[in-house]
C-alpha cells in the first residue's frame, strides 16, 4: 500500500522521501478538503480534483527524480529489498 510507481519500488531511498513527502502533501489536501466543506459541492470537487491530482501527478515526478539520483537504486521493475 502506498505511493507505487516503478521507480518507489525500484528504490528504498525513492520510496522513503516519496511517502514522506506524500504524508504531508496528503494532510495539507485535508486541510483544503476542511475549508472547502462549508462551500457548494462543486467547490469541494474542485478541490479534490485539483489538490488531490496535482498532488499524485507531482509526487509521482517526485519519486523518479530521487530514483534517478540514487546510486543504489534498482532497473526499474525489479524491486528494493528490505523495505
Amino acid at each position: 500500500v502506498g505511493i507505487r510507481s516503478p521507480w518507489t519500488l525500484s528504490s528504498r531511498e525513492s520510496w522513503n522521501k516519496t511517502h514522506r513527502l506524500g504524508g504531508r502533501l496528503f494532510v495539507l489536501f485535508g486541510l483544503a478538503l476542511v475549508i472547502a466543506a462549508p462551500f457548494q459541492v462543486k467547490w469541494i470537487f474542485y478541490t479534490i480534483a485539483g489538490t488531490g491530482g496535482a498532488a499524485l501527478v507531482f509526487l509521482y515526478a517526485y519519486s523518479y527524480r530521487i530514483w534517478k539520483k540514487d546510486p543504489d537504486a534498482n532497473p526499474v521493475g525489479t524491486r528494493a529489498s528490505n523495505r
